[in-house]
């Protein structure tokens, strides 16, 4: 590691570390035992912190009486799939009810406007799994990052707001305006002093102003479209609405909205339209609903039952038939695996090329093949993807100590023997007590 990126993160270990002894907690909603570890070794030996700040569960009622029990100073991961349901209106219901509490998504790879939907429902960052420690580390700074000196002012400005001291208010805009020009949070709180105050057209000024500077920025739009219901001018509330739909194209109450004002401007034909879209959004849930659930119980079925575990996998992928997309590869993952445990690794392989059709870059596939491969004992085709998952992502092996024997076996089946040695140290760095590596660097005769 580099001295500039060992500083860099010796910082964002402090702020972290500043939240949890403070009496900052790392809720968990998740099954994910390498991601859980990964947390783990984050608290214990990268922060060094013995008290209990690690809290995993695997109901959602049981986060919710979690946080009303013990408040809400609180980082939650949080599965964007979790039993078969979509977490979204989940995580909306804590943004309403709980105040500070940081949520962090957990995905595979997704659409963009998926993403954009969860970010609309209250999501504060996001983490693509697999993730190395360095990337955990940067991922929760960044949440808990110290607000900047324009962050502090702005929330103070809303204090006024509060009391009512407009003229307050106001004046801090302003300096931040002076300090940061065209700063499009400091102009949508302006705006809502405005509209406080029963300025109406001033509101929108500033609405717009903050919209024309963070085209991506969704609550100007929501301000904008709020006021002009309140003015009942449907055409400017259609209008910032359907720029609202552009943006976030899965907020299915937004377009059923739409279409009632269509309806009501006589527009029947655009109306529909808009209707069906939301119909077509809906069915689409029930499909990843009966896919997820699906896939639920193969993960159940997993260890006792690999064979029955396959079926409920293909039901998962049936569902959707031909409309699978990114957020469908974890599935074909999992079927991977689960044909590997069978010790059928070339129908696997066929399963992982499916979803590198969909996601030809992402790490976990490549490794999976790769080891799908060497289990074939096609040992050539295993290093193709070796060598392509390191070009996507050098330090994939450094999390898990499974992942660097595995490697270190692949380079062993191909007389490399060097860096067999190198890939199983680096297993015993992570865990000392990793037999496996131990045993084979016993066998030839190599000090740990």
């Amino acid at each position: 590691m580099g001295k500039a990126l060992a500083l860099k993160l010796n910082s964002y270990l402090k702020v972290i570390r500043e939240f949890v002894e403070n009496d900052g907690k790392f809720v968990l909603l998740t099954r994910d035992k390498n991601f859980i570890k990964l947390i783990e070794t984050l608290v214990i030996k990268e922060l060094a912190i013995k008290k209990r700040c690690i809290y995993i569960f695997f109901k959602k009622k049981d986060v919710i009486e979690h946080l009303k029990a013990y408040g809400t100073k609180t980082i939650l991961f949080v599965e964007r799939v979790f039993d078969g349901e979509s977490t979204a209106e989940f995580i909306q219901d804590l943004k309403n009810s709980f105040n500070n509490v940081y949520i962090i998504l957990l995905t595979s790879e997704v659409e963009r406007e998926m993403l954009v939907n969860f970010y609309e429902a209250g999501v504060d960052n996001f983490i693509t799994k697999p993730i190395s420690l360095n990337s955990l580390i940067e991922k929760i700074y960044f949440t808990l990052k110290p607000p900047t000196k324009i962050k502090k002012l702005l929330e103070g400005a809303r204090e006024y707001i509060k009391k009512g001291e407009y003229d307050k208010a106001i004046k801090v805009c302003e300096k931040v305006l002076s300090i940061k020009p065209n700063s499009p949070g400091a102009f949508l709180v302006m705006g809502d002093v405005y509209k406080a105050m029963g300025k109406v057209d001033e509101a929108v000024e500033c609405y717009l102003k903050a919209h024309e500077n963070a085209d991506l920025y969704l609550e100007p739009l929501k301000r904008l479209a709020s006021i002009f219901e309140e003015l009942k001018d449907k055409r400017n509330q259609l209008k910032y609405l359907l720029k609202l739909d552009k943006l976030n194209p899965l907020n299915v109450d937004r377009k059923v909205e739409i279409g009632c004002i269509y309806s009501e401007l006589g527009e029947r034909e655009e109306a529909q339209k808009y209707f069906n879209q939301a119909l077509r959004i809906v069915s689409k849930e029930a499909k990843d609903k009966v896919s997820n659930l699906a896939f639920h119980i193969a993960e159940r079925l997993m260890k006792h039952d690999p064979k029955l575990a396959e079926e409920y996998y293909y039901k998962s992928l049936e569902v959707k038939g031909n409309l699978l997309d990114i957020s469908d590869v974890e599935k074909i993952n999992r079927l991977g695996i689960c044909l590997r445990q069978q010790k059928r690794p070339k129908e696997a392989i066929r399963e992982y090329k499916k979803a590198l059709k969909v996601l030809p870059d992402n790490p976990g596939l490549l490794y999976n093949i790769a080891i799908a491969y060497l289990e074939a004992g096609e040992v050539d085709n295993a290093k193709v993807y070796l060598n392509r998952l390191f070009k996507v992502d050098p330090d994939f092996y450094k999390t898990n100590e499974v992942v660097c024997y595995n490697i270190g076996m692949l380079y062993y089946k191909n007389n490399e023997i060097d860096k067999a040695v190198k890939f199983m140290r680096e297993a015993l760095k992570i865990n000392p007590y990793y037999s496996p590596a131990k045993k084979f660097l016993e066998k030839i005769k190599v000090n740990n």
